[in-house]
């Protein structure tokens, strides 16, 4: 197949290349320990014990895109004995075993000991564009990077996404995203914060009502009941609340969010660790009243069901159980 031929070549010498530059950008002492070509991507695995900053990588892209742009013609030297290889200066590759005669591939200053298709001149391969860096094991990080076509690809790909930003933000160019973004998010974070204050004062009101109709157990109170909310955290807020202002109490909350039906159970520590109340325990009991089931720790359970109308029977059902024990 030409083109796949052709697109590996592509992708096999920006390999050979991006070897080069990171010798030359990072250090003499970076070793290939892998490498992967497709006639889509090409994957450079290589010893370096640090992440690449991002000016790093940005300055390896631009050293690659150089060589692409020279134009730089391919040099072949077929049935060249090892030892006159390796005086050529050409760098012997991870893992590949070497006969006394070797084929050596070089573009320029880049010289490698080879077996594969390569492009006849650099600027075949058009564009090289890495595209992740990251770690795979100690001392070695991995580049993953597309080439020509895919390489136009991938880019077009960030531009039509930056363009959709834009177009969400009512902006005429993309010029300004990452201003208009930034604002976005400040302003968002903003507007979590309000929130988080109102839902904790809700909260507190609420918690305040459910403990003045608070049952007296044999050495703790029982609060329950069942809210008014949309939101799942409003149930976990007044539970911190409670667990951090009382150490006598054991929780029971339900609420009707999206036609489904939510329990939370909370017990305070200290009944967890002097009376053995376990709030998953608790749990496992009452959330089959509403076809439903769910888990935690011992001292904050949350449960999901498909029955709302069961959830004052599943409150009934709490009590009960406490009275018992």
């Amino acid at each position: 197949d030409p083109e796949k031929r052709q697109m590996t070549a592509n992708n096999h010498t920006a390999t050979h290349l991006l070897h080069y530059a990171l010798r030359s950008v990072i250090g003499k002492d970076v070793e290939q320990k892998g490498s992967l070509v497709t006639p889509d991507r090409l994957r450079f695995d290589f010893s370096h014990f640090t992440k690449l900053t991002k000016e790093e990588i940005l300055k390896i892209e631009a050293f690659v895109n150089s060589l692409i742009r020279q134009n730089i013609p391919r040099n072949i030297a077929e049935d060249i004995p090892f030892a006159d290889a390796k005086e050529m200066g050409a760098i012997a590759l991870f893992g590949e075993k070497y006969g006394d005669k070797v084929r050596v591939v070089g573009f320029g200053s880049s010289v490698e000991l080879c077996g594969g298709t390569h492009v006849l001149r650099t600027g075949t391969i058009g564009m090289f564009k890495i595209i992740s860096e990251s770690a795979v094991a100690s001392g070695i990080r991995r580049i993953e990077a597309v080439t020509s076509a895919k390489a136009e690809e991938y880019l077009n790909g960030i531009i039509s996404s930056a363009e959709e930003v834009a177009s969400l933000l009512n902006l005429k160019s993309t010029g300004n995203i990452v201003e208009n973004v930034s604002k976005l998010v400040n302003e968002n974070t903003a507007l979590r914060k309000s929130m988080d204050k109102s839902r904790s004062q809700a909260a507190f009101f609420i918690r305040k009502e459910l403990e003045q109709r608070a049952t007296e157990l044999r050495g703790f109170r029982l609060i329950k009941g069942i809210i008014d909310t949309e939101s799942q955290e409003m149930l976990k807020t007044i539970a911190n609340q409670l667990r951090n202002s009382s150490d006598d109490a054991v929780l029971v909350l339900g609420a009707a969010i999206e036609g489904k039906a939510n329990l939370l159970v909370m017990v305070c520590d200290k009944l967890v660790s002097d009376k053995k109340l376990n709030a998953v325990t608790l749990m496992k009991e009452i959330s089959l009243k509403i076809d439903g089931g769910g888990g935690g720790q011992p001292f904050l359970a949350t449960a999901g069901g498909k029955n709302p109308s069961g959830l004052s029977e599943a409150l009934e059902e709490a009590e009960r159980f406490l009275k018992k024990l």
